[in-house]
């Protein structure tokens, strides 16, 4: 069992989950690229909804890979961590908090576009 251990990642634990969301708190519309809120409204926030609803772990994983992928290209850390941590979290097929991280973007996406 010790050596099975070795090749699986530990699935995010409740302070790093608590981290990747509050990251998200810390985005300011002011200072971001208008590139980056454009990326958001275009290539992020459309996939959002058919996300939640097919709830896949392979559609979840590359819609965490697309959010984690946008944070590396504007350098923007919260959101990178917060792609890292869902994905990490769908490993655990926990929908529940699955869920919960998909809603609690989806907040951060209306509050970035003043919704």
């Amino acid at each position: 069992m010790g050596v099975l251990t070795r090749f699986i990642n530990p699935a995010p634990d409740a302070a790093e989950r608590s981290f990747a969301l509050s990251g998200l708190d810390t985005l300011d519309k002011e200072t971001l690229p208008d590139e980056f809120l454009d990326r958001l409204r275009r290539d992020i926030a459309p996939h959002i909804p058919s996300t939640r609803q097919a709830l896949k772990i392979s559609e979840i994983q590359r819609f965490a890979v697309r959010i984690t992928e946008t944070g590396k290209v504007f350098k923007i850390e919260a959101v990178k961590t917060f792609g890292k941590e869902l994905f990490q979290l769908s490993k655990t097929f926990d929908i529940e908090k699955i869920q919960a991280f998909l809603e609690y973007f989806t907040q951060t996406i209306d509050r970035l576009n003043g919704v």
